[in-house]
């Protein structure tokens, strides 16, 4: 495939311009493989940029989350350190996984935001009689470590359950879906469907692509999407979005 070599063409300069939402719509289709030299390092330029932006803004959140006595379920950010990239290595020797996660993952080992704070995030023990149950559930957002993937698929293979139909796709669990975020049974985990080594992939629920669906949980929703669904968003919301950088 040719590509026009043109300074406005080039990804990184127009992703640094302001035109983040528009390059990662045409990049994210592409194999990296397939992209001569020129084009290739641009892309990969942007995925640099665009994981070091995600950093900012997840790392921004968490420290707001700890000012307003968020009580968290685990460590809301992990970053990423010489083993988590290993296990990310080998995660995608077992299942092909797309050049955005593989960024992510070269800067971020996880996040967990789940955790309670009133008006904003709950968790509930099952059955439990609190009418929180009916009300609107913020949806916390949580991206697992590939090291939680790969023993959840190993233990898969061991017991016969895990398997890739030739030509089909698998949600790679990355989340629990939004019931059990707040503590009851609900449905299937949350994930990328995989294989595909692309530059960005299909986040399943709601679905879109892996990139949009952080920027839309972390740079709209402050991490937690679910907020979308209140006819009137709680006041914490605007100080955890305030000062994130767009990517």
């Amino acid at each position: 495939m040719q590509f026009d070599q043109s300074s406005s063409s080039r990804w990184h300069q127009r992703y640094l311009a302001g035109e983040m939402v528009s390059v990662w719509k045409e990049i994210s289709p592409h194999h990296l493989l397939e992209l001569d030299d020129a084009r290739r390092l641009d892309a990969e330029a942007v995925l640099k940029e665009t994981s070091a932006r995600i950093v900012h803004d997840v790392e921004l959140i968490a420290d707001r989350l700890v000012s307003l006595g968020y009580k968290p379920f685990a460590t809301l950010y992990v970053p990423a350190d010489t083993r988590s990239r290993e296990n990310a290595v080998a995660l995608n020797k077992l299942l092909d996984i797309p050049h955005s996660l593989r960024a992510f993952y070269d800067s971020v080992k996880e996040i967990n935001f789940m955790g309670d704070l009133e008006g904003l995030s709950f968790h509930l023990e099952p059955d439990s009689p609190d009418p929180r149950y009916s009300e609107i559930k913020s949806d916390p957002i949580v991206v697992g470590s590939a090291a939680t993937v790969i023993r959840e698929i190993e233990d898969g293979v061991e017991v016969g359950e895990f398997t890739v139909p030739p030509s089909e796709q698998i949600v790679l669990s990355l989340s629990p879906d939004t019931c059990h975020k707040h503590g009851y049974s609900g449905g299937d985990p949350l994930g990328i469907l995989v294989p595909n080594a692309r530059i960005d992939g299909t986040w399943n629920d709601p679905s879109m692509m892996f990139i949009d669906y952080l920027r839309f949980s972390l740079v709209s929703w402050g991490g937690f999407p679910g907020l979308r669904h209140m006819a009137v968003a709680p006041p914490v919301l605007k100080y955890l979005c305030e000062g994130l950088v767009a990517f």
